[in-house]
């Protein structure tokens, strides 16, 4: 049997591994716990790894609320301690990031270090209109395949792309999801990430903070990283030879990076 629990009104999936400081890993848009798999087996030597399907995705099963990122933390927060996680670093991607943005600001006393992947204070009309084209070829062509096709492009970078297997091997992976995410649950996670803006909350962020960009990303570009890394009084600013998913693109520079800086 799966390991769920009772969360916030929600049924949370979530899986534990390793041993040692806990570190919470935070998904992005429309992505499960498997999102993390690709760096998880580093991270496990070291530390005590949470992985976990938010609201809206995967084995996760919620009332269908409305979402918004702060409900979104209090559950990651809510998790973690009822897993008895004490003072968890957390590492969070694109959405996932805004997840961690507000644990920083609400939580300070609960957390350890803190990794912001590919995200942004506040998300551009251009990444919001690109994410609500995916939901409308979602919504007008019955194979699957073009959507992953469509977002491909968006979240992977040139040398992801030039390599056809890794492509192929990519939208395999999508179609092979035994647990994929509804259209109306994608549209609620985007609903959320459109009403985002932590950009006055940002100078509260007191904890380590690592802020990592990738050199190609589409969807959230350098200067957002910057920005954030500015107003933040304790960041650090590194970039990586990737796009928008650098734990599929450039998955050992990743993990050496998240070893480095939560060590």
């Amino acid at each position: 049997m799966m390991p769920t629990i009772q969360i916030n009104n929600a049924q949370f999936y979530y899986e534990l591994h390793g041993k040692g400081q806990p570190l919470v890993l935070v998904s992005g848009l429309a992505a499960d716990h498997q999102a993390w798999l690709s760096i998880l087996q580093p991270l496990i030597k070291q530390y005590r790894v949470l992985i976990f399907d938010n609201r809206g995705v995967g084995r996760t099963h919620d009332d269908g609320i409305a979402l918004t990122i702060d409900q979104m933390a209090e559950d990651v927060a809510a998790l973690a301690t009822a897993l008895g996680l004490r003072n968890p670093h957390f590492v969070g991607h694109s959405m996932g990031g805004n997840i961690v943005q507000r644990i920083g600001v609400r939580y300070p006393d609960k957390i350890g270090k803190l990794v912001l992947l590919t995200t942004s204070p506040k998300w551009r009309q251009a990444m919001l209109l690109a994410m609500k084209m995916i939901a409308t070829i979602r919504e007008n062509v019955a194979d699957p395949t073009v959507a992953i096709q469509s977002i491909i492009t968006w979240c992977l970078g040139e040398r992801f792309l030039t390599q056809p297997g890794r492509y192929k091997g990519f939208i395999e992976m999508c179609l092979a999801n035994p647990h994929p995410q509804s259209l109306c649950d994608y549209q609620r996670q985007l609903r959320a990430l459109a009403q985002f803006d932590n950009r006055d909350h940002l100078h509260k962020i007191i904890a380590p903070t690592l802020v990592i960009y990738g050199k190609e990303d589409l969807l959230t570009l350098p200067a957002e990283s910057e920005y954030m890394a500015r107003q933040i009084p304790t960041s650090t600013l590194i970039s990586l030879e990737s796009a928008h998913i650098p734990s599929l693109e450039t998955p050992a520079e990743l993990t050496q990076a998240l070893l480095t800086f939560l060590a």
